[in-house]
């Protein structure tokens, strides 16, 4: 089970959510989707519910800004359905959900009186994803699929923190499931807002800007999805923004933790609550381009596999530093406690702290308003806030399992002062600068870690070696993981026996972007597979054996898609000696009368594909070597032996 998320710039116009349509009937299987608002609409709501909560916007302005939001919604809806009956039912739709809009602009001055500025804010930019989720619908439903909506409030329990909302999760796992699930077993597509839930009064709440990711992640984990795909408009996680570097790289592969920072400290391309969510109900994120879906994007999942090393560079500007030390001979114990509690009572989020026996150093968001608070940490500590700075954040795997990354990261500092220092974890590293300074530090960083990484050091995740597919998952195939990981190239997919019956298992989704695949598996297996990577344009490493019987047919399939294969029943060089030592002492041994030659084989003798490749290749070379022998069979050492037979067998 997949669920799509199609981001605003995924639904810009309507040849783009016809496109997006197209994406969701390639998908096999049962499948949700979840949609934001088009691109630019949940600004324009918000700016047309600010002039109207200040009373200064006249009629006839509010209705003109209306005016070109429904002008846009008519254009779109026009454009993705032909039938005339049906364009007429979903603007009728669309009309449906303005005159809503309507009524919530024109109430919105009392409802901020009323009610709070909040929740007003969440009735008016909450229309921007009901108006899309139409559009979507019947893109889909023009495409040939059994679209539904599902109204997002109906599921997506949440408290009344209104603009930032927190589901609560098992009340809204429980009714996704009875509400949604139903509709994929009757193989129909759901269709649901993001952004968008809803009290336990019905009161609509959204969950804060980029919150459709979040709703996702929340629907693909009550459902137990495969995966959550998140369609935008880059190729996926990059190494760091695009402006700020001379070459962002895309990431194929984050851990969940990996993602959570770099969301939470700069990158922009998903929600930190998405990937938090993912992580709790273990579900896969994949994060893709809408205009170019044959590029595999970036898995973020549990069990990253790859080679220690900087994955990316972010920073968060506008950051203030508070400083709050004891006083002599004031508390030995309990001021951190006490710190803290001032804090939560104050519901200031912390993001990065430091201590010291007598002092803590923490950070905040500009802006959150630290007046109060200061206040009430004065009558027991000496307080000093510093404002103007800027956390800059390196982000990857295994920081503090390969030595000298920090030492990189300072000594690309020059002579920027570092504010504050803050690693609690094994992937990110985090420190505070000037806020003036911190795109140039950004750049040398980036510089220095990623961009002169020499590929296959596991530099920068994603970026160093080689993406490879592991075609067949046993012992071979985990130790062929485990040291391609450990030299900087990255497993990006894992294709075994289950689901991959002659082969059909292997598509370009499932091979993930690979560079080259490696292919251990059976040899009843072998042929099928080789020829469905050649037809995939996959480059094929194989190291199966006992299939050689078919090698022309393989070779015709491989040639025909012009791609590679290199195959060997034994890649050690080791063993590559043995089999030349093997051709001298056969030939030594054939001028002499007496002596005879017999294969016996130990440690392979359990396996699918006994006798091994290793055995058959001296087999061979025996057969030629040996004037005498003209077959090999295998036999136990009993009886008379046929002098013209090289038996082999295992004990």
């Amino acid at each position: 089970m997949i669920v799509y998320k199609f981001g605003g710039s995924s639904l810009a116009d309507a040849e783009r959510i016809r496109h997006a349509a197209g994406l969701v009937r390639g998908c096999e299987g049962p499948r949700a989707v979840v949609v934001s608002a088009l691109a630019g609409v949940t600004d324009d709501l918000l700016a047309l519910a600010d002039r109207a909560g200040k009373g200064g916007g006249a009629k006839a302005d509010l209705a003109r800004m209306t005016e070109v939001l429904w002008v846009r919604h008519e254009e779109v809806a026009s454009g993705i359905v032909d039938e005339p009956a049906e364009r007429a039912a979903l603007i009728g739709r669309i009309d449906a959900v303005f005159s809503r809009l309507q009524a919530a602009v024109e109430s919105v001055g009392e409802e901020i009186v009323i009610a709070g500025r909040g929740r007003a804010l969440d009735e008016v930019s909450a229309i921007g994803e009901d108006l899309s989720v139409q559009l979507m619908a019947a893109a889909l439903a023009a495409a040939g699929l059994d679209a539904e909506v599902v109204d997002a409030r109906a599921v997506v329990r949440t408290d009344d923190r209104f603009g930032g909302a927190v589901p609560e999760d098992e009340e809204t796992a429980r009714l996704i499931g009875e509400v949604v699930g139903p509709l994929l077993e009757a193989g129909r597509v759901p269709v649901l807002q993001g952004f968008v839930g809803a009290t336990e009064d019905g009161t609509t709440t959204t969950l804060g800007r980029g919150g459709s990711d979040f709703t996702a992640a929340i629907v693909g984990a009550a459902l137990g999805a495969e995966e959550v795909g998140i369609w935008t408009d880059v190729d996926g996680v990059l190494s760091a923004e695009p402006g700020h570097v001379g070459e962002a790289r895309v990431l194929s592969e984050l851990g969940y933790e990996e993602a959570v920072e770099l969301a939470y400290f700069g990158a922009k391309v998903i929600h930190p609550a998405a990937a938090k969510h993912a992580a709790a109900g273990d579900v896969s994120l994949r994060v893709r381009n809408t205009e170019r879906p044959e590029r595999a994007g970036t898995l973020i999942r549990h069990d990253v596999r790859r080679a220690a090393g900087v994955a990316a560079v972010a920073y968060k500007p506008s950051v203030t530093l508070v400083k709050v030390r004891s006083r002599p001979m004031f508390m030995a114990y309990g001021f951190l406690a006490r710190v803290f509690d001032v804090l939560a009572r104050h519901r200031l989020p912390v993001d990065l702290v430091a201590t010291s026996h007598t002092s803590t150093a923490f950070t905040l968001d500009e802006g959150e308003g630290m007046g109060a608070a200061a206040e009430e940490l004065g009558r027991f500590a000496e307080v000093e806030v510093v404002p103007d700075l800027a956390t800059v954040s390196v982000v990857g795997h295994g920081l503090l399992q390969r030595p000298g990354i920090a030492a990189g990261v300072f000594s690309s500092l020059g002579a920027s002062p570092v504010h504050l220092i803050s690693q609690a974890s094994d992937v990110c590293l985090s420190f505070l600068v000037a806020d003036d300074e911190a795109l140039a530090v950004v750049r040398r960083l980036h510089a220095e870690l990623i961009e002169s990484a020499p590929r296959g050091a596991g530099g920068a995740g994603g970026a160093g070696g080689m993406r490879v597919a592991l075609i067949g998952y046993g012992r071979m195939g985990r130790a062929v993981e485990q040291v391609a990981s450990t030299r900087g190239h990255e497993i990006v997919a894992r294709i075994d026996l289950d689901g991959n019956s002659e082969g059909r298992g292997i598509t370009a989704k499932t091979l993930n972007g690979a560079e080259v695949a490696i292919e251990f598996s059976v040899p009843e297996a072998a042929p099928a597979n080789i020829a469905a990577l050649a037809a995939c344009g996959a480059d094929t490493v194989s190291g199966t054996t006992g299939w050689y019987d078919r090698l022309e047919e393989v070779r015709a399939a491989v040639e025909g898609a012009g791609s590679g294969l290199i195959y060997a029943p034994n890649f050690s060089l080791g063993m590559q000696l043995f089999f030349r030592l093997t051709r001298l002492a056969a030939r030594l041994s054939d001028r002499l009368e007496g002596y005879d030659a017999y294969l016996l084989e130990a440690h392979h003798r359990h396996k699918r594909d006994h006798p091994s490749g290793t055995a058959r290749r001296l087999a061979e070379i025996l057969l030629a070597e040996l004037s005498g022998k003209k077959r090999w069979e295998l036999a136990p050492p009993e009886g008379p032996i046929d002098p013209s037979v090289l038996g082999a067998c295992a004990p």
